[in-house]
């Protein structure tokens, strides 16, 4: 399943709620950036079910969320998502060289699929431990979305421990309210790094690139 949203020119107004209320896109030097962001079955090696994906498309962006129905389409999801990311993108990830990027690569070499490299991986999680350490409580990513960002998540916000179980929970039933949540809880992700990718632009300090 492919779920887009465009924001920006020729789409939808960006929302207060997932950008804050001074985001500014259109005069920010971005290049081929992709921020990306995955759900999946467990902290082990466990299947991918959920991509989601913000790139500029024109003068807007693109929002797009790859979702697998069932374990079974995690092949799918990847291929898209390869083609989605294309062999010259710049990854932007929250803590995604310990994570997204290494799942990435095992579940598609398991799966016989050769997932493309990107130009360049920035790794916010990085860029915020070296300029904020020690003026944070933690270096989560909804810490500073509230402390840095000014942007609240919503109370009913899924926290991330409770995503396996609630794909589990939607495969087995089919009720959409176990998987929307999960749907909502990723598109948040993106859009707070795209703040945060900002920031930092604006102070001058590209996060950490590899």
């Amino acid at each position: 399943m492919v779920l887009d949203e465009v924001f920006g020119e020729g789409g939808l107004p960006l929302p207060e709620s997932l950008f804050g209320s001074h985001f500014r896109w259109l005069d920010a030097p971005c290049g081929p950036l992709a921020f990306l962001d995955l759900e999946t079955c467990g902290l082990a090696d466990d299947p991918i079910f959920l991509a989601g994906i913000l790139q500029p498309l024109g003068n807007g962006l693109r929002l797009r969320r790859l979702f697998a129905r069932d374990p079974s389409g995690e092949e799918a999801l990847l291929a898209r998502t390869a083609e989605t990311l294309g062999p010259g993108a710049i990854w932007v990830t929250f803590n995604g060289r310990s994570f997204d990027g290494p799942r990435l690569r095992r579940r598609s070499a398991r799966l016989g699929l050769e997932f493309p490299a990107p130009a360049e991986h920035r790794d916010l999680l990085l860029a915020v431990r070296r300029r904020w350490r020690g003026e944070l409580p933690d270096c989560r990513l909804q810490t500073v979305e509230r402390r840095l960002l000014g942007i609240e998540r919503d109370r009913r916000d899924v926290p991330g421990r409770e995503v396996p179980e609630r794909y589990r929970d939607w495969v087995r039933t089919g009720d959409p309210r176990w998987i929307t949540p999960v749907l909502e809880h990723n598109r948040r992700d993106v859009a707070a790094m795209a703040v945060l990718h900002r920031r930092l632009v604006e102070m001058g300090e590209y996060p950490v690139g590899i």
